[in-house]
């Protein structure tokens, strides 16, 4: 699948208008790759700031190559965070009466 979703990223690359940042959101959205965080994403560094994780875009992609191969799951429990939303839903369901 990293194979396929390699030669995605080059064809999307190709398309006019298309940069690095949507081709890896199409990729991690559209064919669930698993090891892709769109480069110079404002909301992953704004969220990397906040937790006290990284204060620069290169401290940033240091940080998610530390996450490699689960780059992806990394992007979104990051968005999530920035956006307020819990990194996983709860699944539980009300048992109160």
């Amino acid at each position: 699948v990293a194979a396929d979703a390699g030669h995605l990223r080059e064809q999307l690359l190709a398309l006019p208008g298309i940069g690095p940042w949507t081709a890896d959101y199409a990729l991690l959205r559209g064919v669930r790759a698993i090891d892709l965080a769109p480069p110079r994403d404002v909301a992953l560094l704004a969220a990397t700031r906040d937790l006290g994780l990284a204060e620069d875009h290169a401290a940033l992609a240091a940080l998610l190559a530390t996450a490699a191969p689960w780059r992806s799951y990394a992007t979104m429990h990051l968005w999530h965070h920035q956006a307020g939303l819990p990194a996983r839903p709860s699944r539980r369901k009300d048992t109160r009466s």
